[in-house]
């Protein structure tokens, strides 16, 4: 099989497949318009590695800044691949590597970790000295120190504050409040 190397643009992550190293590598930020365009290559690689692998460890490293719902689903479907390679008595690691300010990417490779049997590594790296913020906001002109990339989940969980649970600050005075949400007659 050949390696496959894509580089990285704005809508899509880097791409390092070496079949003859089991070392997959995706990272940067994946939002592509049509992902299942963009992945679809890597989907049917991955399987005709899995189908031919004689590799003695395989290792998954996924290192993203942002990615959107359908690459998630995609990764989903990446990580369920290898489980079941793993699960047929092969070597896999996948390595889950985040920022070190970015405590969402950090909790989203728990949460995809805690969906499949795989060992996962969880890596927390340091933000890059020569942070390049035209690759990611070609047409924003924001200061560099005012750019951070932050992943957002989107849940449709709601809170659910119980009646005697504490919801204001400790600085919040308790003779100013009232029960009412509107002002006092």
């Amino acid at each position: 099989m050949d390696n496959i190397s894509i580089k990285k643009t704005i809508e899509t992550p880097e791409v390092l497949f070496d079949f003859n190293q089991g070392l997959f590598e995706i990272k940067g930020v994946s939002i592509p318009e049509d992902a299942d365009d963009f992945y679809r290559p890597l989907l049917q690689a991955l399987e005709m590695y899995i189908a031919q692998s004689e590799n003695a460890d395989t290792r998954f490293r996924l290192e993203f800044n942002y990615f959107n719902t359908n690459t998630s689903a995609i990764l989903m479907n990446m990580l369920k691949m290898l489980e079941e390679f793993y699960l047929n008595g092969h070597s896999v690691m996948v390595e889950w590597r985040a920022e070190e300010e970015d405590e969402d990417m950090y909790e989203l490779g728990e949460y995809f970790s805690s969906l499949t049997k795989l060992p996962f590594e969880l890596v927390v790296t340091n933000l890059p000295d020569n942070l390049n913020e035209d690759e990611f906001y070609p047409d924003d002109d924001e200061e560099e120190e005012d750019v951070r990339f932050v992943s957002t989940v989107d849940t449709d969980s709601e809170i659910d504050l119980e009646e005697d649970e504490d919801v204001f600050d400790d600085d919040d005075d308790p003779d100013t409040l009232n029960d009412s949400p509107l002002p006092n007659a």
